[in-house]
Protein backbone atom coordinates (compact mmCIF):
# COMPACT_ATOMS: atom_id res chain seq x y z
CA UNK A 1 0.00 0.00 0.00
CA UNK A 2 1.32 3.47 -0.94
CA UNK A 3 1.10 6.03 1.87
CA UNK A 4 1.41 9.81 1.71
CA UNK A 5 4.54 9.51 3.87
CA UNK A 6 6.05 7.16 1.25
CA UNK A 7 5.49 9.83 -1.40
CA UNK A 8 7.19 12.54 0.68
CA UNK A 9 10.15 10.21 1.32
CA UNK A 10 10.56 9.43 -2.38
CA UNK A 11 10.38 13.10 -3.44
CA UNK A 12 12.94 14.00 -0.76
CA UNK A 13 15.26 11.23 -1.99
CA UNK A 14 15.08 12.62 -5.53
CA UNK A 15 15.82 16.15 -4.31
CA UNK A 16 18.69 14.90 -2.16
CA UNK A 17 20.21 13.03 -5.12
CA UNK A 18 19.81 15.95 -7.57
CA UNK A 19 20.59 18.82 -5.15
CA UNK A 20 22.76 17.37 -2.35
CA UNK A 21 23.79 20.82 -1.06
CA UNK A 22 20.22 22.08 -0.59
CA UNK A 23 18.39 20.99 2.57
CA UNK A 24 14.85 19.67 2.55
CA UNK A 25 12.21 20.51 5.15
CA UNK A 26 8.65 19.56 6.00
CA UNK A 27 5.85 21.05 8.07
CA UNK A 28 7.57 20.16 11.34
CA UNK A 29 10.85 22.02 10.73
CA UNK A 30 10.16 24.87 8.31
CA UNK A 31 10.22 27.54 11.06
CA UNK A 32 13.95 26.89 11.63
CA UNK A 33 14.86 26.62 7.95
CA UNK A 34 17.79 28.59 6.55
CA UNK A 35 17.76 29.30 2.77
CA UNK A 36 18.39 27.82 0.34
CA UNK A 37 16.03 24.91 0.94
CA UNK A 38 13.19 22.87 -0.49
CA UNK A 39 9.93 22.59 1.41
CA UNK A 40 8.04 19.41 0.43
CA UNK A 41 4.43 18.70 1.29
CA UNK A 42 1.74 16.28 0.19
CA UNK A 43 -1.86 17.47 0.14
CA UNK A 44 -4.37 14.60 0.01
CA UNK A 45 -7.05 15.34 -2.58
CA UNK A 46 -9.39 12.48 -1.93
CA UNK A 47 -10.09 8.85 -1.35
CA UNK A 48 -13.04 7.17 -3.00
CA UNK A 49 -14.27 3.61 -2.88
CA UNK A 50 -14.45 2.32 -6.44
CA UNK A 51 -15.75 -1.10 -5.39
CA UNK A 52 -15.85 -3.35 -2.32
CA UNK A 53 -12.19 -4.24 -2.87
CA UNK A 54 -10.73 -1.12 -4.51
CA UNK A 55 -9.89 2.43 -3.35
CA UNK A 56 -8.88 5.33 -5.57
CA UNK A 57 -6.49 7.77 -3.87
CA UNK A 58 -5.07 11.06 -5.10
CA UNK A 59 -2.85 13.85 -3.83
CA UNK A 60 -1.00 16.94 -4.87
CA UNK A 61 2.73 17.22 -4.20
CA UNK A 62 4.13 20.71 -3.64
CA UNK A 63 7.83 21.55 -3.71
CA UNK A 64 8.69 25.10 -2.68
CA UNK A 65 12.19 26.32 -3.54
CA UNK A 66 13.36 29.08 -1.18
CA UNK A 67 16.55 30.70 -2.40
CA UNK A 68 19.05 32.63 -0.31
CA UNK A 69 19.12 35.33 -2.98
CA UNK A 70 16.25 35.49 -5.47
CA UNK A 71 17.52 34.45 -8.90
CA UNK A 72 14.82 33.85 -11.46
CA UNK A 73 17.03 32.01 -13.97
CA UNK A 74 18.28 29.61 -11.30
CA UNK A 75 14.71 29.00 -10.11
CA UNK A 76 13.49 28.26 -13.64
CA UNK A 77 16.40 25.86 -14.19
CA UNK A 78 15.47 23.99 -10.99
CA UNK A 79 11.79 23.85 -12.02
CA UNK A 80 12.64 22.41 -15.43
CA UNK A 81 15.23 19.99 -14.06
CA UNK A 82 12.84 18.53 -11.49
CA UNK A 83 10.25 18.08 -14.24
CA UNK A 84 12.80 16.15 -16.33
CA UNK A 85 13.95 14.01 -13.40
CA UNK A 86 10.40 13.07 -12.40
CA UNK A 87 9.51 12.00 -15.91
CA UNK A 88 6.13 10.36 -16.33
CA UNK A 89 6.11 8.29 -13.17
CA UNK A 90 7.18 8.47 -9.55
CA UNK A 91 8.45 5.15 -8.19
CA UNK A 92 6.99 4.62 -4.73
CA UNK A 93 7.25 1.31 -2.89
CA UNK A 94 7.79 -0.69 -6.06
CA UNK A 95 4.87 0.97 -7.84
CA UNK A 96 4.93 3.55 -10.60
CA UNK A 97 2.49 6.41 -10.00
CA UNK A 98 1.62 8.59 -12.98
CA UNK A 99 2.80 12.21 -12.59
CA UNK A 100 0.16 14.56 -13.98
CA UNK A 101 -0.67 18.26 -13.98
CA UNK A 102 2.96 19.36 -13.42
CA UNK A 103 3.02 23.15 -13.02
CA UNK A 104 4.62 25.95 -11.07
CA UNK A 105 3.72 29.33 -9.71
CA UNK A 106 5.29 32.05 -7.62
CA UNK A 107 4.02 32.46 -4.06
CA UNK A 108 4.44 34.63 -0.93
CA UNK A 109 4.00 38.37 -0.50
CA UNK A 110 6.32 39.45 -3.28
CA UNK A 111 5.47 36.59 -5.64
CA UNK A 112 9.11 35.57 -5.95
CA UNK A 113 9.27 32.11 -4.37
CA UNK A 114 8.73 29.31 -6.91
CA UNK A 115 6.46 26.43 -5.99
CA UNK A 116 6.23 23.31 -8.14
CA UNK A 117 3.14 21.13 -7.95
CA UNK A 118 2.02 17.90 -9.55
CA UNK A 119 -0.74 15.37 -8.99
CA UNK A 120 -0.64 11.65 -8.34
CA UNK A 121 -3.54 9.21 -8.57
CA UNK A 122 -3.48 5.48 -7.83
CA UNK A 123 -5.61 2.52 -6.82
CA UNK A 124 -5.28 0.35 -3.73
CA UNK A 125 -6.69 -3.08 -3.11
CA UNK A 126 -8.73 -3.37 0.08
CA UNK A 127 -9.30 -7.11 -0.25
CA UNK A 128 -8.43 -8.85 3.00
CA UNK A 129 -8.27 -12.58 3.75
CA UNK A 130 -9.04 -13.84 7.24
CA UNK A 131 -8.14 -17.48 6.70
CA UNK A 132 -5.20 -19.36 5.32
CA UNK A 133 -4.49 -18.87 1.65
CA UNK A 134 -4.33 -21.91 -0.58
CA UNK A 135 -0.75 -22.30 -1.73
CA UNK A 136 -0.77 -25.77 -3.31
CA UNK A 137 -3.46 -27.54 -5.31
CA UNK A 138 -3.20 -31.08 -6.59
CA UNK A 139 -5.48 -32.99 -8.91
CA UNK A 140 -5.90 -36.73 -9.21
CA UNK A 141 -7.80 -38.31 -12.08
CA UNK A 142 -9.08 -41.86 -11.68
CA UNK A 143 -10.79 -43.90 -14.32
CA UNK A 144 -13.77 -45.82 -12.89
CA UNK A 145 -14.49 -49.17 -14.28
CA UNK A 146 -12.70 -50.63 -17.27
CA UNK A 147 -13.92 -52.63 -20.28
Amino acid sequence: MVTYADIIKEVNLILKREYPNIKRYGNDTVDNAVPPYFFVEVVPLGVSRESKNMLKKSCSVKITFVQKTIKQVEALNVIEHIFEVLGMTLDVGGRKLLVSDYSHEYIEDHGNIPQISFSLEWYESTEYHDGDLITDISLTIEKKGSK
